[in-house]
């Protein structure tokens, strides 16, 4: 996957639970908790909207976009 989520390390510099996270956002705690492990199977951009709300932040401080190593190439 190309985009990592960034939840648990941005949570974890704040002293935030990812129970709080759950408590804040209303989202499901196994939402919360596979953003947090990197492992959503999909996500809504309503989500991200309740995350940022909720977390006082932006889209680039929980997500990454990470590029994809080509074979044989720098």
């Amino acid at each position: 996957m190309a985009t990592r989520f960034r939840l648990r390390e941005f949570i974890e510099q704040r002293g935030i639970t990812q129970t709080e996270v759950h408590l804040r956002t209303r989202l499901a705690y196994s939402t919360v908790n596979d953003l947090c492990n990197d492992k959503p199977r999909r996500i809504e951009l309503a989500t991200l909207d309740v995350l940022c709300e909720a977390l006082n932040c932006t889209i680039a401080d929980i997500l990454e976009y990470v590029p994809k190593k080509k074979h044989g190439r720098p």
